[in-house]
């Protein structure tokens, strides 16, 4: 990337390292972290990023094991979203527990701390709209806190949701035996291919035919 370019989109250089941080912060009053919120923000980067790096094809996702990041659902929607906004998903990594600590966690503490500031000058925090105005005067005042890039509002009726059968409410995406302790998804022209752990072993592959009939009506 360019140094104009660089410029534009407010990039993060770290010293020494072969690559950017691009931050994307989105400003959301739905705090249901399921996965319907989470592919909907990865669509939101994802078309941002597009719009930033036109040139975009394929993309490598890390996360922590969160069950809104590790799900059935979320597994399958990736793969969507990338055929969306055109973007290649390639795999999905999910950070061992302790091993997610990174840049975003370091943003995430800037973040707190500006907030704080904020409510600590008689500000109340009563939905989105309010952090945004807390994060806007924690940039105006040089905190090093990047304003909000993104704002999002979720349409809860395009969620697929499960069923009632008396007492018992069935799940709208069937849930693979063991996707939980799945950390490596690779996304192979046929299906996803599990692995347990990162490049060990041949893993199994799940065609998307497959995978589409544990996502009933979709």
């Amino acid at each position: 990337v360019g140094t104009a370019e660089t410029e534009e989109v407010g990039v993060v250089n770290i010293a020494n390292k072969d690559f950017l941080v691009v931050p994307h912060r989105i400003l959301c009053d739905d705090n249901k972290q399921n996965y319907f919120h989470t592919l909907a923000g990865v669509e939101m980067s994802l078309t941002n990023l597009k719009l930033e790096f036109e040139h975009l094809k394929r993309v490598y996702m890390l996360s922590d094991g969160a069950s809104n990041y590790d799900c059935t659902a979320t597994m399958i929607g990736l793969r969507e979203v990338g055929q969306r906004v055109e973007i290649d998903i390639a795999e999905h990594v999910i950070f061992e527990a302790g091993e997610g600590k990174s840049v975003a966690d370091s943003d995430g503490n800037c973040v707190s701390v500006t907030l704080k500031t904020y409510v600590n000058e008689g500000n109340n925090l009563h939905g989105a709209g309010d952090i945004k105005k807390g994060l806007d005067r924690g940039a105006q005042a040089g905190s090093g806190v990047p304003a909000v890039n993104m704002e999002m509002a979720l349409d809860r009726t395009k969620e697929l949701v499960g069923v009632t059968v008396g007492k018992k409410k069935k799940q709208a995406v069937l849930s693979l035996a063991g996707i939980s302790t799945i950390s490596h998804r690779l996304y192979e022209e046929e299906g996803v291919r599990l692995r347990e752990y990162y490049l060990i072993g041949e893993g199994t592959l799940h065609t998307y035919l497959e995978l589409k009939a544990q996502h009933p009506g979709s």
